[in-house]
């Protein structure tokens, strides 16, 4: 996938590039996270605490955000203008948001493998887990003002929406379904 969208990128910045592809891999895998249980449970399978599979595709979406975030820093500006002031605009919000998500994409780094279950307990472990869930908006705040400052081409617009919609109907549905399950 990323390399897909660093090819189709007509950008002359390979930096840039890079940043673009790791920000949608990085926003697919991490949708991605959020599908699996819903899709479990509407499949009328238990929930489950972890999987290989949710750890795993959300590592990926961590190297790959984290990409994003050292190709990404290299080639925009900092936060302040030419008189040293701070900006606030769309684009510096943006930046804001990006590096606010970091501490929460470090967080569930740091939880993705068995020693940090085993040694935190699944109702522990699950609910730092539940910050996938802030990650997430944040991302999608993060995205939706560079689509906007960027002005974006439509199939990328279309890529996201692609990548956030259908987390919101599958997480409403699984939770609907799991409210009906015995012993809810």
């Amino acid at each position: 996938m990323s390399l897909s969208i660093y090819q189709t990128s007509s950008n002359q910045n390979q930096f840039y590039n890079i940043s673009l592809a790791t920000a949608y891999s990085s926003l697919l895998l991490i949708s991605a996270t959020l599908l699996i249980g819903p899709i479990r449970i509407l499949q009328k399978k238990p929930p489950q605490v972890s999987s290989d599979l949710r750890r795993d595709t959300g590592f990926w979406a961590g190297v790959h955000s984290l990409i994003h975030l050292i190709t990404g820093s290299s080639i925009m500006g900092l936060f302040v203008d030419r008189s040293d002031s701070f900006r606030f605009n769309l684009f510096t919000w943006s930046i804001y948001i990006g590096f606010g998500a970091v501490p929460i994409l470090l967080l569930l780094l740091l939880l993705s493998n068995d020693w940090s279950l085993k040694q935190m307990k699944p109702l522990k472990w699950k609910g730092l887990q539940r910050s996938n869930y802030l990650l997430f908006f944040l991302v999608i705040l993060h995205g939706i003002f560079f689509i906007i400052v960027e002005k974006q081409a439509w199939p990328y617009i279309l890529l996201f929406g692609l990548a956030i919609i259908p987390v919101f109907f599958f997480q409403r549905a699984g939770f609907l379904a799991r409210r009906r399950l015995p012993g809810r």
